[in-house]
Formats: structure tokens, sequence, C-alpha cells
């Protein structure tokens, strides 16, 4: 009961929110991967420095906003794909050439050069990080989670009554699972319908690739 109180608090919350709150949830994974990236290396753990600090701070930094052009805050966490570790492990490779970049440009200062290891391992503990706190999230927001991971992602067009009634009757089955709602009208959008999403239509294409949606029920008198 407690989790699931937890979960429809979380899912309450406006979308901005949660965003920052995934963004967050990132500064800190990197700053920790690229930490234990330098520990693995030296064998050791200990305080970082002052160069260590900055390196530690720019790795978020860096991050970021490469996930932000690669879509990584577009997705809903309760309907993330199992094929989004593929988008991760690329923003993530993308993220660590950069703060790899940056780094090198720090020996200028004066700084020991970047032992040839610490990338390596700040992407893969990275990629680890942010995949294993994602679909552990996923797990513990989704509703029904056994059928909602078996049965095949659809939409529902059109948020109004018939649209509600059809998402209950859905999420009762193993076959099909609802992962939002499409209607025409502007004020419906962005609203949470049901414990779903209502989109713009136009979004279609996008939802389809980012959560593999399979079919689009319509539920309009019209």
């Amino acid at each position: 009961m407690m989790l699931e109180a937890l979960r429809n608090r979380i899912v309450a919350l406006p979308r901005p929110w949660k965003r920052a709150a995934m963004i967050a949830g990132d500064a800190v994974l990197l700053s920790g991967s690229l930490y234990l990236s330098y520990a693995l290396e030296r064998g050791r753990i200990e305080m970082p420095g002052e160069v260590q600090t900055a390196l530690l701070i720019s790795a978020p930094a860096a991050a970021i906003p490469i996930f932000f052009r690669l879509g990584l805050y577009r997705s809903v966490i309760r309907f993330l794909p199992d094929h989004a570790v593929w988008s991760i492990a690329g923003a993530a490779a993308a993220a660590a050439m950069l703060w790899t970049i940056l780094a090198q440009l720090v020996r200028l200062l004066g700084v020991p050069p970047l032992p040839s290891e610490v990338p390596l391992f700040y992407w893969g503990l990275s990629v680890a990080s942010i995949v294993g706190v994602r679909y552990l999230a996923r797990w513990v927001l989704l509703p029904g989670r056994e059928g909602a991971l078996t049965g095949r992602k659809v939409l529902i067009y059109g948020a109004g009554e018939a649209g509600r009634q059809m998402a209950v009757a859905l999420r009762r089955t193993n076959d099909s699972w609802p992962v939002g709602f499409l209607d025409d009208d502007p004020d419906l959008r962005g609203r949470d319908v049901a414990g779903l999403r209502v989109y713009d239509p136009l979004e279609l294409p996008i939802l389809t690739r980012d959560w593999g949606v399979k079919d689009v029920i319509v539920c309009q008198p019209t």
C-alpha cells in the first residue's frame, strides 16, 4: 500500500518536476561514475583535489546537454522501451568523448595527463548506473507491471469517457497496455487522464519510435 501511494504521488507530479528530478539524478550518477572510474584506475579511494573536483562537476555539465539533444528526457520512465538502453549507451559515449576532450584541455594548465582507462571506465559505469536506475524506476512506477512489460504498447485516440473506459479495460488484460492518449483538444494536452498523459496527435511518430507503440485505438464518436 505504501509503495502504491508513493507511485501515485510521483505519477501525479507535474512533468517539469519529473524531468528536473531525472536531470538531478543523472548529474549525481555521472559524477559518481567518474569518481569511481578514478578509484578503479588508481586502485584506491581518496578525496578528490581541486582539479579532480572540477572534472567531476564538468562531467554532468558536458553530458546533460547531450542527453537533452538526444531525447533522453523526452521518454516517460513508466513506459521506457527495452531498446532505450542503446540510446542511453550512445548518449553516454558522446558525453564521455566530450568530457575526455575537456579533460585533455586541462593539461594545458600543467595537470598530469588523463589515464587512458578513466574514460572507458566512466562510460561503462555511467551506462550501467543510468540504465539501472531508469529500469528500476520503471518497475516501481508502472502499475500492473507484469502485464505491462509483456503486452503490446498502444495509444488511445480520444481522452473522453470512452477512452478512459478503454484504458481501464486494457489494464485488466495482458495482451495490450495503454501508454498514453492522443487528443485534438489543446486544453487536454499535457494533462494526466486516468493516470496517462495526453499528447498531440502530431507527436505520434515520436511516441511510436520512443515507446515501441504497436497500435492506436480510436475511441471517439466521430
